[in-house]
């Protein structure tokens, strides 16, 4: 059920404008965060369905993350070792995944990988992987 929330809710932030569908009207670094935002909520939240376990790692993974973008700058090598605490290897939905095993951190969009750059590009995925992971835990925090 989780899961078919997870996709119905991806599904609605693109359509809603928020993603892929208006890609032309938005900015490289627009779309490189939505990109990221709608990966990270729909690879999370099937994980975190699949092994309830791991939200832990999650929540770890978002405050580093948070920690990471308190600085001016942010490193993608710095953001690629906060992914590697997650306990799988890229954040995979539809046509996107982010790579995190290898040296580099890397966008790949239907088959076309692409290394993230300091800076703009690094901040904006780091956003959006949060952003996206946040909502999939706030999906599976249990209610106080």
């Amino acid at each position: 059920m989780k899961t078919q929330l997870a996709l119905i809710t991806a599904l609605a932030i693109l359509s809603s404008g928020c993603g892929l569908l208006k890609w032309t009207e938005r900015t490289d670094v627009e779309r490189m965060q939505n990109l990221a935002r709608v990966t990270a909520f729909t690879a999370s939240a099937i994980y975190m369905d699949q092994h309830p376990e791991s939200l832990k790692a999650f929540i770890l993974v978002r405050n580093s993350i948070d920690a990471l973008l308190l600085g001016a700058m942010v490193d993608p090598l710095a953001l690629r070792e906060c992914l590697a605490q997650l306990p799988m290897e890229e954040l995979r939905a539809d046509r996107v995944a982010i790579l995190i095993t290898t040296a580099v951190l890397m966008l790949e969009e239907v088959g076309v990988a692409s290394p993230v750059e300091a800076g703009a590009e690094a901040r904006a995925i780091a956003v959006g992987i949060r952003d996206g992971i946040h909502l999939a835990i706030r999906l599976h925090e249990k209610p106080s």
